[in-house]
């Protein structure tokens, strides 16, 4: 019995040791278990403190430019004026059936004052020059966290998606004009883009509008100040699809292709808003994701214009030109399109090497010409026959003033020289909107030449988001941005050319060498300190 209990011990020895192992991997593992469920939670706790931070950051920073501006979302220059009903509005309709030169919406007249010298509206001068790509301010009264933000435009509808107004990376984003729009008129179809943010930031509040009977019946006006005139829309539709129905839609061949588009967008509205349309009437729509519908569902919210308050006299300047019949071919004269873009540079030639105060020989005439820093005559100029003072019949260079490059705040003149052309790139033609061009550093002016098809259309031009005379824009160094307006003579359809010229820098300056020792004068010095 003694040798079986000794025999039997090493295998409950081993028994044992087994048992002990399978605890200690089970210990084991249940901690390590322990540590991946803890890793993911504070990994989890982290993503979403950083994104509760980041909601909360870019709404300071909106809340901020707000109140720098003081608009509160309630824009009371409009407080004064008549309230919409549709049946006003189709009172309206039949007197514009009468009279074609009637606007589908009201134009009331807005204090001058209110726009600075540049002609924009002195509450959004200084956020303009914190970043020139703002072009406006939308604001939908109602919802419990504000629609109520600076309406950005890029040159394409990708960059304001990811950055905020500061240009800083941002989930967020921006509001954002589509890049086809005309940011300085009311366009005929406006697009304006932003996230359906789940905090409801941006177009948060957007998400369910179409099926919600809250939304939808009590909130429909939609205000958007561009930087020199006041709109306000009312909303006639509002549905959710997908990408593949194109509701951005800005050309159309004729009124009658946009009156159809028109009706398309209306009749997929998920509520009859009573709200009756016309070939004249200018909208806006309202882009934003549905996410609902995947990533790539949309909801499209589209308003008509009712009010405009202008703030200068171009209210009261606008003509209506009225289709005409030529045998078998309709005249469309809403045509925004140019037969001619031509962009010209000029270099202007200093004449700071120029002697100052030479006494002139009384045997040699003065040339009735400036002399260029080597003293030979600029060219195009005609100097007189030598000994034959006559007038010079033949044009004399202008003399402009420009600034002084050593800061000294001494101006210098200089000549104005010839106008060079710029191809510009890619070629132009009717079918482009954007255009590139890459000018000398000396280059210090530009002028535009502009040939309408419809020599009837309105054409405005503007230089780095001031109003610029065609015929001499100066230009900086670096980026340029010109831009074209062209408004049709009915006042209903808008086109922008943009010209992004580059003013290439000044080459380098060479290192200066050591001054040399003066000679020593051969006049004595004067006496004093």
């Amino acid at each position: 019995m003694e040798n079986l209990t000794s025999g039997n011990e090493p295998q409950e020895e081993l028994e044992i040791r087994s048992s002990k192992k399978q605890i200690s991997l089970n210990s084991l593992l249940r901690i390590l278990l322990l540590f991946v469920f803890a890793g993911i939670f504070s990994f989890s706790f982290y993503k979403i403190a950083a994104k509760l931070y980041a909601y909360h950051k870019e709404d300071k920073i909106y809340n901020d430019i707000r109140a720098s501006i003081q608009t509160h979302y309630v824009l009371h220059d409009f407080q004064y004026s008549a309230p919409y009903s549709p049946e006003v509005e189709e009172e309206r309709a039949s007197k514009e059936e009468e009279n074609t030169e009637t606007l589908p919406y009201i134009v009331l007249n807005g204090n001058p004052e209110e726009l600075n010298t540049d002609g924009i509206f002195n509450i959004y001068s200084d956020l303009k020059a914190k970043n020139s790509d703002l072009v406006g301010w939308i604001s939908i009264p109602g919802f419990k966290k504000a629609i109520d933000y600076p309406v950005m435009q890029y040159f394409d509808n990708e960059y304001y998606m990811t950055h905020d107004f500061y240009k800083n990376k941002s989930n967020s984003g921006s509001i954002f004009m589509d890049s086809a729009n005309l940011n300085s008129e009311p366009d005929k179809h406006i697009i304006i883009y932003g996230h359906a943010m789940r905090n409801n930031s941006m177009f948060g509040n957007l998400r369910g509008y179409p099926t919600d009977k809250e939304k939808y019946e009590n909130i429909t006006t939609i205000y958007l100040d561009l930087l020199s005139t006041r709109l306000e829309y009312k909303v006639f539709s509002a549905y959710s699809t997908d990408v593949s129905f194109n509701y951005r839609r800005t050309v159309f061949s004729d009124d009658a292709d946009y009156l159809s588009f028109l009706n398309t967008i209306k009749n997929k509205s998920e509520y009859d808003f009573g709200i009756p349309l016309s070939s004249r009437d200018k909208i806006i729509t309202l882009s934003t994701c549905d996410k609902s519908r995947g990533d790539d569902g949309r909801i499209a919210i589209h308003a008509k214009l009712v009010k405009q308050i202008v703030y200068d006299d171009s209210g009261n300047k606008v003509e209506y030109a009225q289709t005409e019949e030529k045998g078998d071919k309709k005249i469309i004269t809403s045509n925004v399109y140019l037969e001619k873009l031509q962009l010209q540079y000029q270099i202007l030639i200093p004449e700071e090497n120029e002697p100052a105060e030479q006494p002139v020989p009384e045997t040699s005439p003065v040339p009735d010409v400036s002399l260029a820093p080597d003293n030979t005559p600029v060219p195009d100029a005609s100097p007189a026959p030598d000994n034959t003072p006559e007038p010079d019949t033949s044009p004399v260079p202008k003399t402009s003033q420009v600034a002084s490059p050593d800061n000294t705040g001494e101006a210098k003149k200089s000549l104005e020289g010839d106008w060079h052309n710029m191809i510009l790139d890619p070629p132009f033609s009717t079918a482009n909107a954007l255009f590139s061009a890459k000018l000398p550093a000396q280059a210090a002016f530009a002028r535009i030449t502009v040939k309408p098809y419809d020599e009837n259309a309105r054409i405005s031009f503007t230089i780095n988001d001031k109003k610029a005379d065609p015929e001499r824009m100066e230009l900086v160094e670096g980026e340029n941005v010109i831009i074209v307006h062209v408004l049709s003579a009915d006042g209903l359809y808008a086109r922008k050319y943009t010209i992004k010229v580059l003013r290439e820098p000044p080459p380098a300056t060479p290192t200066p060498q050591p001054e040399q020792t003066p000679e020593p004068s051969e006049e004595p010095a004067a006496d004093g300190d």
